[in-house]
């Protein structure tokens, strides 16, 4: 349970910050993204509905992006199954690599070792992908 605690401080800390500084209202999902850097994302909705992702950098700056802009955590796994042919996905967060928005996808592959890919948010293309670690 304490491995836990930082996840949730975390994830309270960018929840707080998401609703103070943009027009999220209603919080549903949580994102650690750590790469390069390391990012928060809140995936929720504004007082009209609008699915939105409130991205917070490591200097605590905030980048807002549309739902419908992108693709979804659900398509970025069914691009990852399909074209890799994962055994079976560990995790996903959203975050920004070189400048860019991009989902990372962790999976275990077909050879039963760890991997992962990082998609652009866009559109799904690959911008990178480590096998076998």
């Amino acid at each position: 349970m304490r491995a836990q605690a930082p996840v949730r401080e975390a994830r309270s800390e960018a929840v707080a910050l998401a609703k103070k500084k943009t027009a999220l209202v209603h919080p549903q999902d949580f994102y650690w993204f750590n790469r390069k850097a390391t990012y928060y994302t809140v995936a929720g909705t504004d007082k009209k509905g609008r699915h939105m992702y409130v991205i917070i950098s490591p200097k605590g700056q905030i980048l807002v992006t549309n739902a419908k802009d992108g693709i979804s955590a659900s398509r970025a796994q069914a691009i990852v199954k399909k074209d890799r042919q994962a055994r079976a996905i560990k995790h996903v967060a959203l975050g920004v690599y070189d400048k860019k928005i991009a989902w990372e996808v962790t999976y275990t592959n077909k050879n039963g070792r760890l991997a992962y890919d990082l998609l652009t948010f866009k559109n799904g293309s690959l911008i990178k992908s480590i096998q076998n670690i």
